[in-house]
């Protein structure tokens, strides 16, 4: 799948979960797909460096998520200095639930970073 290896697949996989045009049924396409890029690109075994005080990234704590407890979440955003954003009405799918807020959030993070 030759769209993976372009550069800000990622990126534009987001835009279209939050283009106000685009139908429902491809946002959520669109979503799906941001999910899988991540997934498919995570790796549990990598250490992780970072300056304590240092925001160490974004951690989104949707309050409904069964899967991932808010106190946990919250706990290592403190430990790693990360930023939190809360969705306090999504649960694990907050990505599509909330695209344009999780847009904006994620937007709004790294437009703060240096």
């Amino acid at each position: 799948y030759e769209a993976r290896a372009t550069p800000g697949h990622v990126v534009h996989l987001l835009q279209i979960t939050v283009h106000a045009e685009a139908p429902a049924e491809v946002q959520q396409a669109a979503g799906i797909a941001l999910k899988n890029a991540l997934k498919r690109n995570w790796d549990p075994n990598r250490k992780l460096s970072y300056t304590p005080g240092a925001s160490s990234g974004v951690f989104v704590i949707a309050e409904q998520d069964p899967y991932v407890p808010a106190d946990l979440a919250a706990s290592t955003a403190g430990d790693l200095g990360g930023t939190v954003v809360r969705f306090a009405d999504q649960g694990h799918w907050w990505m599509i639930g909330a695209p344009a807020a999780a847009a904006s959030a994620l937007v709004d993070f790294w437009s703060s970073l240096d």
